[in-house]
Formats: C-alpha cells, sequence, structure tokens
C-alpha cells in the first residue's frame, strides 16, 4: 500500500468511526463492516420497511448513502414511474431517487464529499434524518404509481398537501 493510500485509508476509518458514533448517538442497531467501511440498519416508516447502507469510500473521499426500495417496477410501469421519480427529484434538495431499468430497482441515494473536510456526527445525523424523512414520504407514492394505483397528477396533489 503506498503513503497516499495510507493516508486515504486513515482518513476513511476516521470518517467511519465518527458515522458509528453518529449512529451509537441515536441508539440505533446497525450492523457494520469494518473492512468495507459499510454500515447497515432498518427503519420501520409510516407504510414500508425502510432500510438503509452508508458506506465510507477513501479512494474517492465520499460517503454514500444508498436506500433499495423493497419492490420492483414492472417493464409496462417504467415510463410512469420514470416520470413520476424525475418530478419527486426536482422537489428535493438533498438525495435523489434512481431506477435500474433493466431490473426495476429504485433507490434513493445521498453522498457527502469529505476531501479536505472534517466531518462531524451532525452531518451524518442530518443524512440519516433526511433520508429517513424523504424515503418514508415518497415510497408509498411510488409504490402506487408502480402499481398503476396512482397517476402523475395525484402524485402532484399529494405533493401539495
Amino acid at each position: 500500500m503506498s503513503e497516499m493510500d495510507e493516508k486515504d485509508r486513515r482518513a476513511a476509518q476516521t470518517v467511519f468511526n465518527t458515522l458509528c458514533s453518529a449512529l451509537d448517538s441515536i441508539e440505533y442497531h446497525y450492523k457494520k463492516d469494518e473492512e468495507e467501511l459499510e454500515v447497515s440498519y432498518n427503519v420501520q416508516g409510516d407504510d414500508l420497511p425502510m432500510d438503509f447502507t452508508i458506506s465510507v469510500f477513501g479512494d474517492r473521499d465520499v460517503v454514500r448513502l444508498l436506500s433499495f426500495l423493497p419492490f420492483r417496477v414492472s417493464q409496462e410501469r417504467l415510463t410512469d414511474i420514470t416520470m413520476a421519480i424525475c418530478w419527486i427529484n426536482d422537489h428535493l434538495l438533498n438525495g435523489n431517487f434512481d431506477i435500474t431499468l433493466e431490473r426495476g430497482q429504485i433507490t434513493f441515494r445521498m453522498t457527502q464529499s469529505y476531501r479536505d473536510s472534517l466531518i462531524d456526527m451532525e452531518l451524518f445525523k442530518y443524512m440519516i434524518f433526511v433520508s429517513i424523512n424523504t424515503v418514508d414520504e415518497y415510497n408509498d407514492r411510488l409504490f402506487m404509481v408502480s402499481q398503476g394505483k396512482m397517476t402523475m397528477e395525484e402524485l402532484q396533489a399529494a405533493e401539495e398537501e
């Protein structure tokens, strides 16, 4: 491992330790993978269960949070769900929803660079709470659109309520 690689690894480990401290401070139960610098945890939302994974990438100085929604979108619903995701993303301040067209998997993603920065527990708490609120707010609506039980007009009206 080169000098730069070791420096990056130490910085990533520090960020990872701060992440774990943030989760401990809010008393979340989580699984951690020290080797991969990754944690995962579950939250029961108002309607659907939510799974989250936060990873630290030392080679890129980035923290990435992912939440895979617990359903798949059929090929015939891809146009509607893609339009819904675009509309929702346009209204989000932090994070975004993605979809893999081949598998119909919707993911919420939020990233944060820590290059030349200090990251404290408050940033991680912010990422955790904003992602939970965002996924919980939209996962049921995206599910309804994916099932053909909600139109774009109804999605937009629900946002205005």
